[in-house]
Parts: structure tokens; sequence; C-alpha cells
């Protein structure tokens, strides 16, 4: 039999990729009828903005996540006649595997799933449902709007929707919802500077991805034109766990060019998402909404 499980040593970047490479694997399993077998978050190197104003990272912060997100596998972990590290799987790779491990049992660590999963999307329809997910329906419609910033201030600013793109999706969403008379209520998760921060290229998360220090500071940001929204309220420098949650439990989830947002999106079993299709990198689900 073939089983399958996430080599969580190999690339320990944020909470969002890294659930969502857990989450690929998760579903693959299922979809194949393959074994699960859990492996747990081993460390978490970018932990948001607050690490990078204090240069450092907090244990809790790993604990936190793998209780919040432990998935279920087999009740015991057998003995495997091979054990195989995989990088990147693709359904090739799968179809080698499953035919290999007929008549053995073989073990896949995999790193990346994402070239097999953007090209079958909808393999993610096996999400489990966790524990704090909210029923439906809810009296006011809540719409969750995540603007991506954090480290993004520093590497891959091109990943940073403007804010304009955010106040015109918004605006289309309160007309309509005016129009009907539907109470609706806008939360917009995101992360601001609280302080001027000089950032070293060993700094948790950003691995030498820029040769000399750099700034980051509050002057960066600038969120005034969404107060011309109604029914518009500000989380910022949430607790990334309870962003998280909430944009799961959200009616309407707006995503910006994220992992985060993407991997919340992928665990909403209810509601509608609002995504970029052109512009995001991986696969997106058949019911999502394009933006652009």
């Amino acid at each position: 039999m073939l089983y399958l499980t996430y080599n969580n040593t190999a690339h320990m970047d944020g909470f969002g990729s890294q659930l969502q490479r857990m989450l690929s694997v998760y579903c693959v399993a299922k979809e194949t009828g393959a074994g699960y077998i859990h492996s747990g978050f081993h460390d978490i190197q970018y932990q948001g903005l607050k690490c990078l104003e204090e240069n450092k990272t907090d244990d809790e912060f790993v604990a936190s996540a793998n209780r919040l997100f432990k998935m279920e596998g087999v009740d015991a972990v057998p003995s495997f006649d091979e054990v195989v590290l995989v990088d990147y799987l693709t359904r090739d790779v799968l179809d080698k595997w499953l035919s290999a491990a007929a008549d053995k049992s073989v073990l896949l660590r995999i790193t990346y799933a994402h070239r097999l999963l953007d090209a079958e999307p909808e393999i993610f329809r096996h999400a489990p449902v966790f524990p704090w997910v909210s029923p439906y329906p809810r009296q006011s419609i809540q719409i969750a709007v995540h603007i991506r910033r954090g480290e993004l201030f520093l590497v891959d600013s091109d990943r940073m929707l403007p804010n304009e793109y955010y106040y015109g999706v918004m605006q289309q969403l309160h007309q309509m919802f005016s129009k009907s008379n539907q109470s609706h209520q806008f939360t917009i998760y995101t992360e601001q500077p609280t302080k001027r921060t000089e950032v070293s290229p060993q700094h948790p998360g950003i691995w030498n991805r820029f040769e000399t220090n750099k700034v980051i500071s509050p002057e960066q940001t600038d969120l005034s034109m969404f107060m011309n929204i109604p029914n518009t309220r500000f989380k910022i420098n949430t607790d990334p766990f309870e962003t998280f949650i909430e944009m799961v439990n959200s009616d309407i989830l707006v995503c910006s060019l994220s992992s985060f947002s993407y991997t919340a999106a992928l665990l909403k079993k209810e509601g509608h998402v609002l995504i970029p299709k052109k512009r995001f990198w991986h696969g997106s689900m058949a019911h999502w909404l394009d933006t652009v």
C-alpha cells in the first residue's frame, strides 16, 4: 500500500505556505485511497510582521499551529519496505508509486505537490473540516478582505496588490448588497509596521533575499481610503490564527496574492471566494470568482 506524508523539514517558511503543502498531501491521499500520515509543523520561520520588528520567532506559534491544524491520518504507523523522498509530486510520479506499492508498503515524503494540484485543483474538495469552522448562515453577510503586506514591503513587492484593487472590489460588493437591502460587514485584515525597523538579510523569514539592510516604517501604509466604504472595520496586526480562522468562516473571502488567503479559501466549504485567478500562480477551484 502507498502512504503519503508531508516532508516538513525541507522548506520551513510561512504558516500559509506550509499548510497549503500539508493540505495538498492530505487531499491527494484521500483522492487516491493512499494512507495519510500526518507530519505537523516542524518550524515556522516567518511568523508575520511582528517577528521582523522583534527579530525573533516564537515557539508557541508553532505549537498553536499544530493544535489548530492537525489532520487525521492512519491510526498506527506501519513499517515500510521503502521510504522515498519526493521533491515535486506530479501525476506521473504519483501513478508510478501507486503501481509500485501494489505489493509492498511504500511511504512518500512529499515536499511540494503543487505541480499536481495546480493541474487538478478540484482534488482540494477533500479538504477537511476543522472543529473551529462556524455553522452557516449568519444574519449579516461577513466579507473578509485580506490585504497582504508583511515582508512584502521588503521582498517580492510585486505581489502586493494596490489598495485601489481592494477598494474597487469592496465598492462593487457594497453597491450590490445595498441595492438588495442585504446587511453586510467588511473586515479588512492586514499588517502595518508599528515602528521604524531596520531589517537585515538574516532576519527571520528573509533568508538573505536582499544584500543590505532595509527599513520598514508606519509611513509605508495608508488605509484612509477604506474609511469611505460603509460597514468597514479594521483588524490590523491581529493574531495570524485568529485572522485565518475568521477568513475561513467568512461568507465572502476577498483574497490577496498570498498562500495565506489561498489556503483559507481552500478550507472554505460554504460562501464565496473572490480571487485574481489570472495573476495567481496556483490553480483555482472552478466555483471561485475571478476578480480581474
